[in-house]
């Protein structure tokens, strides 16, 4: 089965509250011709998701105030952001925070320390594989 080409009208939230990442992983997404909105935190993530309306959600754990699976929860009772695909970036290894992940829908948990841009584009162009 052919992939899905990335195209400018494939959107991705990105939640990521660690500057840095956020503008490693948003040029990376950019190159390989993704639409990126960053949210700094949960409340942000949550607002852009209902508004921007992505293909995709890429998501941290560690956030500021409401955290990535308190923000997924919320996403996973809103009907119109149920069925988006979440991927988790993150560098907690918790097995009970994957566990509660998978439980709320994410569908791959990516370490930030062995994830690389490029990676991350394929992740975001195949979320269920």
């Amino acid at each position: 089965m052919a992939q899905p080409a990335a195209s400018d009208d494939y959107k991705v939230l990105l939640v990521e509250d660690d500057s840095a990442v956020a503008e490693m992983c948003k040029l990376g997404l950019e190159l390989n011709g993704y639409t990126v909105v960053v949210a700094p935190d949960g409340e942000t993530g949550l607002y852009l998701a209902k508004q921007f309306r992505p293909d995709v959600i890429v998501l941290d754990i560690a956030l500021p105030g409401m955290n990535g699976l308190a923000l997924l929860d919320k996403m996973r009772a809103e009907p119109q952001l149920r069925a988006i695909p979440t991927l988790i970036l993150t560098n907690h290894d918790d097995p009970d925070i994957h566990k509660r992940a998978v439980e709320l829908g994410a569908l791959k948990f990516l370490a930030k320390s062995k994830t690389t841009a490029d990676s991350l584009a394929g992740w975001v162009r195949r979320p269920n594989g």
